[in-house]
């Protein structure tokens, strides 16, 4: 599933298409995952939320940075190659 998602994300950032309406989904997307990052076992989380937040760079609010450093230095956020580069 975060494969498929990671290939839509990175469609979406060839296309250079960025819509409101993908915004304000892309808004509460990036809340609801930033919250399961800690719990996820899989690597692909991080390129999803790396995709996410090249589509969002112009649009980020302080409680998407504050949850996204809450959940990447998270005592159970698993640690990678991945999660290094994010």
């Amino acid at each position: 599933m975060l494969q498929f998602l990671q290939i839509v994300l990175q469609d979406l950032i060839n296309l250079r298409k960025v819509t409101k309406e993908l915004i304000k989904f892309l808004d509460i997307f990036l809340t609801t995952i930033a919250k399961c990052i800690p719990h996820n076992l899989h690597e692909e989380v991080f390129g999803v939320c790396e995709s996410i937040l090249e589509l969002m760079k112009n649009y980020l609010k302080d409680y998407h940075i504050k949850g996204l450093i809450d959940a990447l230095t998270d005592k159970y956020t698993m640690r990678s190659k991945a999660h290094k580069r994010l």
